[in-house]
């Protein structure tokens, strides 16, 4: 399969299989066992697993800024920031964070 012989290729495969170009077909023709056997792994890891969480996180951490700009809008206190600043800011502050800490950066 001579679209997946380099590292570079290969990531740019997996990439467009990850945006609805499948490629079932070259894998199975490139071997019979190993071809299908990581194309359903990698549908099912990245796709249903690694979107979900993406998408959970995105979710969380706008919850969290609605629920503190209602809380601010109720005092009067600061200026609101803008939606998107704020959103960036959890971000950083609760993944990034929790990234440095483990890895310890």
């Amino acid at each position: 399969f001579e679209e997946m012989s380099t590292p570079q290729m290969a990531f740019y495969r997996c990439f467009s299989m990850m945006t609805g170009k499948p490629i079932y077909d070259e894998l199975y023709k490139a071997d019979q066992f190993m071809g299908p056997l990581f194309y359903f792994v990698y549908y099912i890891f990245f796709y249903l697993i690694m979107v979900n969480m993406f998408v959970s996180i995105l979710l969380n951490a706008y919850d969290l800024v609605d629920f503190e700009l209602m809380n601010k809008r109720g005092t009067g206190k600061d200026k609101e920031k803008n939606i998107i600043m704020k959103i960036t800011e959890e971000f950083r502050q609760d993944v990034l964070g929790r990234f440095w800490r483990c890895f310890g950066a």
